[in-house]
């Protein structure tokens, strides 16, 4: 939209070509006398025309000519096409202009914006892209121009390109895997304490070694576990694993290596210690211990005080010990399924006493537990009275 503007001084201009104006001066000169005798003249009479020679009354007229050009003004400015700048940007809009000697304020002698609704774009404006649509941009990614390249956010806010859940509006997450920080506000979320944890508030769902912190607080004491995430219902940490031929390390209170145990490799635990940073995590704590062979039967016991512990000698010659402590009472008893487990329903409480055998179960229906001689791993085939199988390799979770 041109706007028709004035040259400055306020007089009318115009753009057509230089004319010629003929100006006609008229003069009239005084009476003059003729020159006397002596040779002097009358007064006034050296202010005659050039040209001109009067010796008498009368008049003289002289025409010149004077070449003026319309190109400027009084002011001598010549005029321009200025731009609206409306935002303040020093960028002008190329669909407002006024054609003036001097810009008028609010214009500009450029045409480059393409927004002058909003100073923040012109042709000097960061765009960023948007891989993931979450409407924040990758810092790492920039273009500078005025106009968004397609797939481009005027922000470089977004800390994770690749997934749209991750964004400065994203809510924290709960407790998760490290190095997670869903609202890229530069700090990560707390780790999860249990693998349980990790199922239900991280989002992981496959088994493999997870960093978990149990009991969360200083992530300098995290531990690397294997997670069994599928399992009756999933989110089981290992802490034992006892080959065929091997249990001696079954009431040791050091670690034994190596760790993270790993399901299918040598004899390994964790240490006593950390066994009970599990149970002092919140919440009842389930233990399982698994035989390998899927024919066997698994059986449970469970921690449901934060400050009960894992027990030093788990023999069962040591019953008599482990009943009359209140930290360490809760593993004599044993659930058949992992829900009497934690809801204590319907357990049962064993009364052997004899030597040489680990997690003592109520031997009298012959439940799992772990032989304490070179033959590993005693387990039967049915939650009954029918006697054992010997040498069998077993694992020991809690959830």
């Amino acid at each position: 939209m041109a706007l028709g503007g004035a040259c400055a001084g306020g007089e009318e201009t115009s753009e057509s070509s230089p004319t010629t104006t003929a100006v006609t001066m008229t003069m009239t000169a005084p009476t003059t006398m003729s020159s006397s005798s002596t040779g002097e003249g009358t007064e006034g009479t050296e202010g005659t025309s050039e040209g001109s020679t009067t010796g008498s009354t009368g008049s003289t007229t002289a025409t010149s000519s004077v070449e003026t050009t319309d190109e400027s003004t009084s002011t001598g400015c010549p005029p321009a096409v200025w731009y609206a700048d409306e935002d303040d940007d020093s960028y002008g809009d190329p669909e407002v202009t006024v054609t003036a000697c001097e810009a008028p304020d609010g214009y500009v002698d450029n045409d480059l914006d393409c927004d002058d609704g909003d100073a923040e774009i012109n042709p000097e404006t960061a765009w960023y892209p948007d891989v993931d649509m979450d409407n924040y941009g990758d810092a790492d990614g920039i273009e500078i121009q005025c106009e968004a390249p397609p797939g481009y956010v005027r922000n470089d806010l977004d800390c994770d390109d690749g997934d749209a859940a991750i964004s400065p509006v994203a809510l924290e997450a709960t407790c998760a895997l490290p190095g997670v920080d869903l609202d890229c506000n530069g700090e990560d979320a707390p780790l999860c304490a249990s693998c349980q944890q990790l199922k239900e508030e991280g989002g992981v769902s496959e088994d493999g070694v997870y960093t978990v912190d149990p009991g969360g607080g200083d992530p300098n004491d995290a531990l690397e576990v294997h997670c069994d995430m599928t399992t009756d219902g999933g989110g089981w940490t290992l802490l034992m694993q006892i080959t065929a031929l091997s249990s001696g390390h079954a009431v040791e209170n050091g670690a034994y290596g190596p760790n993270p145990c790993i399901p299918g490799t040598k004899s390994c635990r964790r240490s006593t210690a950390e066994i009970t940073r599990f149970i002092g995590a919140p919440g009842t704590q389930v233990f399982e211990i698994r035989p390998d062979d899927p024919m066997f039967i698994s059986w449970y016991t469970r921690a449901a005080v934060d400050s009960e512990v894992w027990p030093s000698d788990l023999e069962c010659s040591n019953r008599p010990a482990l009943a009359a402590s209140p930290n360490d009472s809760w593993i004599l008893t044993s659930y058949q399924t992992s829900a009497d487990a934690l809801a204590g329903t319907n357990g049962d409480v064993g009364t052997y006493e004899g030597a040489n055998h680990y997690y003592p179960t109520p031997y009298a229906t012959e439940q799992i537990f772990f032989k304490g001689s070179a033959s590993g791993l005693r387990a039967n085939t049915a939650w009954s009275s029918a006697c054992c199988n010997d040498n069998q390799p077993g694992t020991l979770w809690v959830r």
